[in-house]
């Protein structure tokens, strides 16, 4: 029965009786609820030892049903502990059919989920109460207990058949053009850069790398701004350097297409204050784009808004900016600062992993680069620890001497590829304008020249794992 004492843990002991009761009467019962019930989201521990009977019992392709489960329980000498033949003849007839087994296993999966929310909050009690984690310990220990309590691990996620795959696919295929269809993620908003990467995939950790001045902000507020507005996505934005009130500016600037100087400083003429600006304002005003400026934010906060940002907002992109400013966990503070970048690093890749979206953390190139001159390394990453190891990707922003002309307000950059776990390597050129604070496409034609051209990154092997 429904527990209502507030002094003892939810159950519902009926809901139990009943899928046991499902899966004697149809066998392939068993196949519909095993993988997203456990034995151990039972609440009466004979009924755990059934349903572990019934495990044995199907790992060795045999029927489920009394003669076997008896058997195989004595066999176990668990015959006795769950009240025997008797018992088992009771869970039988306690159910006329299989029909209702999914509603049996939601009832078992709700009160297992509440037992867990009860026994993690005894657990925190007691960690706070011993005091020996500081606080922001303690908040990402619960934030990520109640995370993957509540989450799950998508185990109610039923296979498809292909007849139901068919017909949303061909509507994608229909529905895009040439470009978007070929992208298995999130596009970058850049046509040429999409073709080397097929967009930036869920749980991958994107590293963009560059001496500073280089445009690694606008870059990644380009891919924000573009991603966010055109595709509807929501990105959650940490800048640890520049205020809100900056990147609206430069958002602003960029959307609008007029000059940033002359937005900062008001000498905008009324054409560009009327239709430029505005149309730009009212299309950054509703895309999702979420903002955390503290500037001294740990890789604790960041964590703990992320998953915040995920529950409240479904954010399907994460950027950083800049990996080097985040400040690490308390207990190792005073250590070495490539030891400090290992284990942001890898904070980073594991709440890739854990949101499930890509995450795009921005970094400083050491100055090795200038003193050696030519293209980057994966060496030259900023105390790079673990950054070059658990990346999946890696792009550098690189300037050659050659493609600057003096006096212009556009630079060509190389956007460098220089290490792609799933997929080639390569260089893709895009145009930086420095007036209007954006990355914008080179003519097609001009790339398509450029495809033989390929960035080799200056390490051993192709860049990937």
């Amino acid at each position: 029965m429904t527990n209502t004492d507030p002094f003892r843990l939810p159950q519902h002991s009926e809901s139990e009786v009943a899928l046991l009761g499902s899966i004697f009467i149809d066998t392939d019962a068993w196949d519909n609820v095993s993988s997203s019930i456990k034995k151990e989201m039972f609440y009466v521990p004979k009924h755990q030892i059934i349903f572990e009977s019934m495990s044995r019992l199907t790992k060795q392709s045999l029927p489920i049903d009394l003669v076997t489960i008896t058997k195989d329980l004595e066999e176990h000498k668990e015959l006795d502990l769950i009240g025997g033949r008797e018992y088992l003849s009771e869970i039988i007839n306690s159910v006329p059919s299989s029909l209702h087994i999914d509603a049996y296993a939601k009832n078992i999966l709700s009160t297992y989920t509440r037992r867990e929310l009860i026994k993690a909050g005894g657990s925190i009690i007691k960690i706070a109460e011993e005091g020996k984690k500081d606080i922001d310990g303690i908040r990402d220990d619960v934030e990520q207990t109640v995370f993957k309590i509540t989450n799950g691990d998508d185990t109610q996620k039923k296979y498809s058949t292909i007849a139901n795959l068919i017909e949303p696919a061909f509507e994608r295929f229909v529905n895009t053009d040439s470009h978007d269809k070929y992208i298995r993620g999130f596009s970058s908003g850049f046509v040429s850069l999409d073709d080397k990467l097929s967009g930036f995939q869920p749980s991958d950790l994107i590293i963009i790398a560059a001496r500073p001045s280089m445009g690694k902000t606008t870059f990644a507020l380009d891919i924000a701004r573009k991603t966010s507005v055109k595709n509807n996505i929501s990105v959650g934005l940490f800048s640890l350097e520049m205020s809100s009130d900056q990147l609206a500016e430069k958002l602003m600037a960029a959307e609008s297409g007029v000059d940033a100087w002359k937005l900062r400083t008001g000498k905008l003429s009324a054409h560009e204050k009327q239709d430029n600006l505005s149309e730009a304002a009212d299309r950054l005003s509703r895309a999702p784009i979420f903002i955390d400026d503290r500037a001294n934010n740990s890789i604790v906060a960041i964590r703990s808004t992320a998953r915040k940002m995920k529950r409240e907002n479904n954010i399907e992109i994460l950027i950083v900016d800049y990996l080097q400013l985040i400040t690490p966990h308390d207990t190792i503070r005073s250590d070495s600062m490539v030891n400090r970048v290992t284990e942001i690093s890898r904070s980073l890749k594991q709440i890739a992993r854990e949101l499930k979206i890509p995450v795009i953390a921005l970094s400083q190139l050491s100055r090795d680069i200038e003193k050696r001159g030519g293209i980057p390394k994966l060496s030259d990453l900023r105390d790079s620890g673990s950054i070059e190891q658990d990346a999946d990707v890696v792009i550098f922003i690189h300037q050659d001497p050659k493609d600057t002309v003096s006096g212009s307000d556009v630079e060509e950059k190389q956007i460098l590829i220089a290490k792609h776990r799933n997929g080639p390597t390569g260089t893709v050129r895009l145009n930086f304008n420095k007036r209007k604070l954006i990355f914008t496409e080179i003519e097609r034609r001009y790339q398509a020249n450029q495809e033989n051209q390929n960035y080799i990154p200056a390490t051993e092997g192709d860049g990937t794992d």
